[in-house]
């Protein structure tokens, strides 16, 4: 018998995190599947928008082993990523979480 998976555990960026510049992110989280080695078929879904609920930036699929993504940050803009896992007879609830890019204050600037 296949237990469903739980919730996966985003790892990083932590949420609200603030860049100050255009930046390169990595994604990272750990599924919670309790059988992952007998699903075949496992994977994770991301999604990344503008939004809480909206996959308008990003909406792919990450089949096996691979727990991270590189995402490319630009300024002035507020993203929401969230994953949710999937194995050959279920599907986890979405996790969320919020990146939060700021541009610096002329203070900082000096």
């Amino acid at each position: 018998m296949n237990s469903p998976p739980d919730t996966s555990t985003l790892n990083s960026p932590a949420d609200a995190t603030i860049y100050t510049s255009a930046t390169t992110v990595t994604l990272s989280w750990i599924p919670a599947d309790a059988d992952s080695l007998a699903a075949k078929d496992s994977g994770v879904q991301i999604q990344i928008g503008t939004n809480s609920d909206s996959n308008d930036v990003l909406d792919t699929k990450v089949f096996g082993y691979d727990y991270d993504l590189q995402f490319r940050l630009w300024m002035e803009d507020t993203y929401y990523w969230r994953v949710r896992y999937a194995d050959d007879f279920n599907t986890s609830p979405w996790t969320k979480s919020r990146l939060r890019p700021e541009r610096p204050s002329s203070a900082r600037l000096r």
